[in-house]
């Protein structure tokens, strides 16, 4: 997949998610394998933490957003 995908989150603030959210080594790599196919960081780790830090459902929730 070439560039980065984007799409919009139902999540509007993302310092605020940041503030209330401490991601381990392991969340920080889960997203890191989100954006391996091909989404930005922030909308990887939105995805990721709407998800309950659930890879496979975060994917699942970026590649139907962008449907």
């Amino acid at each position: 997949m070439t560039g980065v995908q984007t799409c919009a989150l139902p999540i509007s603030n993302t310092t605020e998610l940041d503030n209330n959210t401490t991601l381990s080594e392991t969340d920080h790599a889960n997203i890191n394998e989100l954006t391996q196919l091909g989404f930005s960081v922030d909308v990887a780790t939105q995805a990721y933490i709407i998800s309950g830090k659930n890879k496979e459902i975060a994917a699942s929730v970026l590649f139907e957003l962008m449907q």
